[in-house]
C-alpha cells in the first residue's frame, strides 16, 4: 500500500509542477520572454528552496535526464550539413570571432569576480553560444527564413552546437572516469564516423523499413536507434546525452528526418519541460550580489561579441542591412547557456549555482532586449547601418571588390575534380582509422567480446573502404588516361581507355601497399591491434590489385 501511495504522491507532485510550469511559461511568452525561464522559475518556487511543495526525487531526476537526451537528439536532428554548406564559409569566419570574443570576455569577468578556473570557463562558454530556440522562433515569426542573415545565423548555430557538445564532454569528464582528452578524441572520431558511415547506413536502414511496410513506425525505430547510441557510447566513456546527439546527427540526412521530428515533437516538449523544471528544482539558481555583477559583465561580453560579428559580416559578403539584422537575431542566449551552468552544478564545480543565477538573469535580459529591438527594428537597423558605414574601411567598396573577385575567379574543372576526390578519400580514410581505434578500445579498455566487436567493425568498414578504393581508382584513371594520350597519341580512344583502367588498378595496388606499410608502422607505435589488422587488410588488397592489374595490362598488350 505504501508503494502505491508513493506512486500517487509522485504523480500528484508531477501534475502540480507541470501545471505551474505551463502557467509561468505562458506568462513569460506573453511578455516576449523565453518560456524556459518560466519552467526554471516554476521548479525553483515549488522546490525545497521555495514553497517546498515538490521534493526532489529519483523519479523526477530520471525524467530530467531523459529530457537532456531528447533535447540533444533534436539538436542532432537539426545538424544539417546542407544548411551549414549554404553559408558555411561566411559562418566559419564570423562564428569563431563572435564565440571567441564572448568566451574570453566572459571568462575574464568571472575571474575578476573571484570565481575559480573551471567556473570561469563555464561563464565564458555561456556567452560563446546563442539560443537556437529563441533565434529560430524569431526567424520564423519575422519571416526571415530566406534572407542571407538568417542562413548565416543558422550556420553559426550549427557550428556552436559542435562547440557545445565538446564543452559538455569536458564538463562531464570532470565527474571522474575517462580523462577529457580521451573523451574528446572519442567524440571527434564518432562524429567523423557518423558523418561518413553513419549517415549512409541510416539512409539504407530507413529505406529497408519503408520496403518492409513499417513506415508508420519510423519514429519508434528512431527511438530505438537513440537508445542504442546512448547506451553504446557509454562503453567509450562518453555521456549517454552525447550519444543522443550522435544519433540525431546520423538521422539528420535521412528522408524521414522531418517526419521523425514532427512525430516526436510532443514527447520532446514534455521531457524538455521537465528538464528545465529540474534546473530550478535540483540546481537552484543562486542570485547574489556577485552573480548580478557577473550577469552584467556577461551582458557586456555578449553585446561586444555580437557587435564584433556585425562589424565582420560585411567583409564576408553580407550587406550592411543584413549585418545589422544579424546583431538583433544573434543577441539572445538561452538553453545551452543554462545547460552548461546546470551541468557544472551537477558535477560539483564550485560557484556553479551562482553562475546559474547569473545566466538566468542574462537569458532574461538578452531576450527582453532582442524583443524590444525587433519592435523598433527599422530604427535600430538604420542606426547600425549608419554606424557601420562611418567606421572602419569603406565596407561598400570592399563588398564590391569581393563580389568582383568571386565572380572573376573560377576554379578549373581539373582542380575541382582533384579536390573533390582527395577530400572524400581523406574523410573516408579517417573514418577507417576511427573504426579501427574505437574497436581496439572497446576490446582492450571496455573489455567487450572481441568476436562481436570485430564483426561490427568489419561491417562498418565496408563502405569507407569501398569508397576509398573507387575514388582512388577514378582519380588515378583520370591521370593515367591523360598520360597515355601524351605518350601514345596514335592509340585508339577505346584501347586507351581499357589500358588506362588496367594500369590504374596496378597503380592502385602500389598506393594501397604503401598505405599498408604506413599503417603497420602506426600500429606498432600505438600498440593498437585493430590497426595491425587494418594494415594486413590493406596489404592483401594492395598485392591483389597489383597482380590483377599487371596481368590484365600484360594480356592487353600481348593480344593487341
Amino acid at each position: 500500500m505504501s508503494g502505491l501511495q508513493t506512486v500517487h504522491q509522485l504523480l500528484l507532485q508531477l501534475g502540480i509542477i507541470l501545471f505551474w510550469a505551463l502557467v509561468l511559461g505562458s506568462i513569460f511568452e506573453r511578455l516576449g520572454l523565453p518560456s524556459i525561464l518560466g519552467y526554471t522559475l516554476a521548479g525553483y518556487t515549488l522546490g525545497p528552496q521555495g514553497l517546498n511543495v515538490v521534493q526532489s526525487s529519483e523519479f523526477l531526476q530520471i525524467l530530467a535526464d531523459l529530457g537532456i537526451i531528447l533535447l540533444l537528439f533534436y539538436i542532432g536532428l537539426e545538424f544539417n550539413i546542407r544548411k551549414l554548406l549554404e553559408s558555411g564559409a561566411q559562418a566559419l569566419v564570423i562564428s569563431p570571432i563572435k564565440s571567441g570574443i564572448g568566451f574570453l570576455l566572459g571568462f575574464s569577468f568571472a575571474k575578476l569576480l573571484g570565481f575559480d578556473f573551471l567556473a570561469s570557463l563555464v561563464a565564458g562558454a555561456a556567452v560563446a553560444v546563442s539560443s537556437t530556440g529563441i533565434i529560430s522562433h524569431n526567424i520564423l515569426e519575422k519571416k526571415l527564413q530566406h534572407t542571407p542573415e538568417a542562413r548565416v545565423v543558422m550556420s553559426m548555430l550549427i557550428l556552436e552546437d559542435i562547440f557545445s557538445v565538446t564543452f559538455l564532454a569536458f564538463l562531464l569528464s570532470q565527474n571522474g572516469g575517462v580523462p577529457f582528452t580521451k573523451v574528446l578524441l572519442h567524440t571527434i572520431l564518432i562524429l567523423v564516423l557518423i558523418l561518413t558511415v553513419g549517415i549512409y547506413l541510416s539512409r539504407w536502414f530507413f529505406r529497408l523499413i519503408k520496403r518492409l511496410g513499417h513506415e508508420d513506425k519510423i519514429a519508434l525505430y528512431a527511438l530505438g536507434l537513440l537508445v542504442l547510441f546512448s547506451y553504446g557510447v557509454a562503453f567509450l566513456g562518453i555521456s549517454p546525452s552525447l550519444g543522443a546527439f550522435f544519433a540525431g546527427v546520423a538521422l539528420s540526412e535521412v528522408a524521414a528526418a522531418s517526419r521523425i521530428e514532427r512525430e516526436l515533437e510532443m514527447l520532446k516538449r514534455f521531457f524538455v519541460l521537465v528538464f528545465f523544471i529540474s534546473i530550478g528544482l535540483f540546481y537552484a539558481p543562486v542570485i547574489t550580489f556577485r552573480s548580478i555583477l557577473l550577469a552584467l559583465g556577461l551582458l557586456v561580453a555578449q553585446v561586444t561579441a555580437v557587435l564584433a560579428a556585425t562589424i565582420v559580416a560585411p567583409f564576408v559578403g553580407l550587406t550592411i542591412r543584413s549585418a545589422a539584422r544579424l546583431f538583433i537575431l544573434d543577441l539572445p542566449v538561452g538553453e545551452f547557456s543554462l545547460f552548461f551552468a546546470a551541468t557544472a552544478s551537477m558535477v560539483g564545480i564550485e560557484g556553479a549555482q551562482e553562475i546559474l543565477g547569473a545566466v538566468f538573469i542574462l537569458v532574461f535580459i538578452t531576450a527582453a532586449i532582442s524583443n524590444k529591438l525587433f519592435e523598433k527594428e527599422e530604427k535600430v537597423l538604420d542606426l547600425l547601418r549608419r554606424w557601420l558605414s562611418k567606421r572602419g574601411t569603406n565596407l561598400l567598396l570592399f563588398n564590391r571588390y569581393l563580389s568582383k573577385t568571386r565572380t572573376s575567379y573560377v576554379d578549373s574543372e581539373y582542380v575541382d575534380t582533384v579536390r573533390r576526390y582527395l577530400g572524400r578519400i581523406a574523410i573516408n580514410f579517417v573514418a577507417l582509422l576511427s573504426i579501427a581505434y574505437l574497436a581496439g578500445y572497446a576490446v582492450t579498455e571496455a573489455e567487450l567480446p572481441a568476436r562481436w566487436v570485430f564483426l561490427i567493425a568489419l561491417i562498418l568498414a565496408v563502405y569507407p573502404l569501398y569508397a576509398i578504393l573507387m575514388d582512388l581508382l577514378k582519380l588515378i584513371s583520370y591521370h593515367v588516361e591523360k598520360l597515355l594520350k601524351t605518350l601514345l597519341p596514335k592509340m585508339d580512344y577505346f584501347e586507351r581507355r581499357v589500358a588506362a583502367k588496367r594500369a590504374s588498378v596496378m597503380a592502385l595496388g602500389i598506393l594501397i601497399y604503401m598505405a599498408a606499410v604506413l599503417l603497420n608502422l602506426l600500429a606498432q607505435a600505438s600498440g593498437i591491434v585493430t590497426l595491425q589488422m587494418l594494415a594486413l587488410l590493406f596489404l592483401i588488397i594492395g598485392i591483389g590489385a597489383f597482380i590483377y592489374g599487371a596481368l590484365n595490362l600484360l594480356s592487353f598488350f600481348v593480344l593487341r
